[in-house]
């Protein structure tokens, strides 16, 4: 069994029940005319699903080594900044706004997770956060909070 495995499952599955328990607050809407709670509500039930699997297998595994969880202290550290930015993220979206928070989370995660260089890391929070805002918002017309950039229309 992989004890870091099994944690990060429970972590992850934390994380969903708390993005489907927000999402259901919002109006669900229906498949032909989403609300602003659908699509997170699906994509916690995805990383619910995710997060089962990774506890499964990680006990399924029986011949796998056993795991410290202090036995590697960058990767607790890795997990705790990540679930952190996603808690900060799902806390400020609608004080600070899509755009803005969505740079940010990604920026701290694939500068966490990934360790690229500033430069490679700005560009791509900044091309997903546009590349999203641009689907959700202007193709499936999907309303975003708006949060501090709302006074500059």
């Amino acid at each position: 069994m992989r004890t870091s495995d099994v944690v990060g499952g429970a972590v992850g599955l934390g994380l969903a029940l708390a993005v489907c328990g927000g999402a259901r607050a919002m109006p669900m809407g229906t498949l032909a005319n989403p609300g602003a709670g659908f699509a997170p509500f699906w994509v916690g039930v995805a990383l619910a699903v995710c997060s089962l699997c990774l506890i499964g297998t990680a006990l399924a595994d029986r011949h796998a080594r056993t795991e410290r969880l202090d036995s590697e202290p960058a990767e607790v550290r890795r997990l705790l900044v990540s679930a952190a930015a996603v808690l900060g993220y799902a806390l400020v979206l609608g004080a600070v706004g899509y755009l803005v928070a969505t740079f940010v989370l990604l920026t701290v995660l694939v500068r966490v997770l990934d360790g690229r260089r500033w430069v490679a890391t700005i560009a791509f929070a900044a091309l997903a956060t546009a590349s999203s805002w641009a689907l959700f918002k202007v193709w499936l017309g999907v309303g975003l909070p708006d949060g501090v950039l709302a006074g500059l229309r």
